[in-house]
């Protein structure tokens, strides 16, 4: 993962150490500390970094005259300011001098490195726009986790994923569609949030508003959790999927969904929506039967083409990866191994597995198929996911 390069000024020794504690995450990467005047603008001039954070309560003179300077030497560079008075007047000198973004350490809701990594992709995607470049312009994929038998690892293969894609500087929203019993929340240990029943009933879709009710995960995935009970699910219509989805693309590179174990008027609505479908199942007898019935009704709906397989739990019985792709016509682009032991601890402790057991098998492969998907997204051309191999396993069978 290419870590954001950031060059941090601060005026005063308290703030530069509490701009770096604020920083310190493994998406980005501190180049130089400066201070805001001639010989900091020098540094600054030629070092090789994404963004300039600026750490101030005031905003004086010298710091306005820093960053304009900077911003006119150094138009590639985003310059964003830290402070804990976030004003009118201050906001108005920001945007004047050239900073394009103002984060508030007085929001105890805003995450300092989620909004540094949000700002310079749009930055990004703005000046490739202006250059009519498409190379960083967002991938607005819509990847549906499926299955219509509990149990299978829909859930934790849906969020992990989601994860994944964060830890790679994607901005990655996480919709759970379970309705009635979405479990989401527990996964990531969400005591209590808002969820899309809020959504619904102020009927506003568009981002300003939807955004309010999108929790924001300390890894940096937006979660729109389930209804806190199962007869709220009734009041959401496959419309309101329709529009939230809309509204979401534009915002994000990719957003995951976790559907519900079923066929009914919400998964079919989303599975419309969706640019890819990934079918989790089991290799186990009862699994099989249930994914072939599945496939086939998603195939006499027309999304056979956007339908790929994952197996979770592989190698967990004489059913092999070979037996499963046979039987169901399809190759798998995703095989998990199974690691019950450590998959339920993750969910106890509601903490996902890519982030508690890193060096775990299933973590591993997550991380390697994340990047594949953000390298697929780079070539859509290729139509199709690259072969997998699982090191260290082979087929038993003669």
């Amino acid at each position: 993962m290419d870590k954001l390069k950031v060059i941090v000024a601060a005026a005063t020794p308290e703030q530069r150490d509490e701009t770096l504690r604020l920083l310190n995450s493994d998406k980005l990467q501190i180049i130089a500390t400066i201070n805001p005047d001639s010989s900091g603008l020098n540094k600054a001039g030629f070092a090789p970094a994404d963004v300039l954070i600026l750490a101030s309560d005031s905003l004086d003179n010298k710091e306005t005259d820093f960053i304009e300077r900077l911003y006119m030497t150094r138009p590639g560079l985003v310059n964003i300011l830290i402070t804990r008075e976030k004003n009118a007047d201050i906001l108005q000198r920001a945007l004047l001098c050239g900073i394009i973004w103002v984060i508030d350490l007085a929001d105890e809701t805003e995450n300092p490195v989620e909004t540094i990594i949000s700002v310079i992709n749009r930055e990004k995607n703005r000046q490739a726009a202006a250059n009519n470049c498409s190379l960083v312009s967002y991938a607005s994929e819509v990847m549906a986790f499926f299955g219509t038998k509990g149990g299978v690892g829909k859930t934790t293969t849906a969020v992990n994923m989601a994860v994944s894609l964060a830890r790679l500087n994607k901005r990655v929203a996480l919709i759970d569609l379970d309705l009635q019993f979405g479990d989401v929340g527990i996964f990531l240990d969400i005591a209590k949030a808002d969820s899309i029943i809020d959504v619904v009933e102020e009927n506003d879709y568009e981002y300003s508003t939807l955004s309010s009710f999108l929790f924001k995960h300390s890894s940096g995935v937006r979660v729109l959790c389930a209804p806190s009970a199962p007869e709220y699910a009734e009041m959401v219509k496959p419309l309101h999927i329709e529009k939230i989805l809309s509204s979401l693309r534009s915002e994000f590179d990719y957003i995951i969904l976790d559907m519900p174990p079923a066929f009914n008027d919400i998964s079919i609505a989303a599975l419309e929506q969706s640019s890819e479908i990934f079918f989790v199942i089991n290799p186990d007898i009862s699994s099989l039967r249930n994914a072939q019935a599945s496939i086939s009704v998603l195939e006499q709906l027309n999304m056979g083409s956007k339908l790929n397989l994952v197996i979770n739990r592989d190698g967990f019985s004489n059913l092999h990866r070979k037996d499963l792709e046979d039987v169901l016509g399809r190759k798998a682009v995703l095989a998990l191994p199974c690691d019950y032991k450590n998959a339920a601890k993750a969910v106890n402790r509601g903490i996902p597995l890519a982030l508690a057991y890193k060096q775990s098998k299933v973590a591993a492969e997550l991380s390697k198929f994340a990047q594949r998907t953000v390298e697929k997204a780079k070539t859509p051309e290729s139509g199709s996911w690259p072969a997998i191999s699982i090191p260290g396993r082979r087929d038993k069978r003669k």
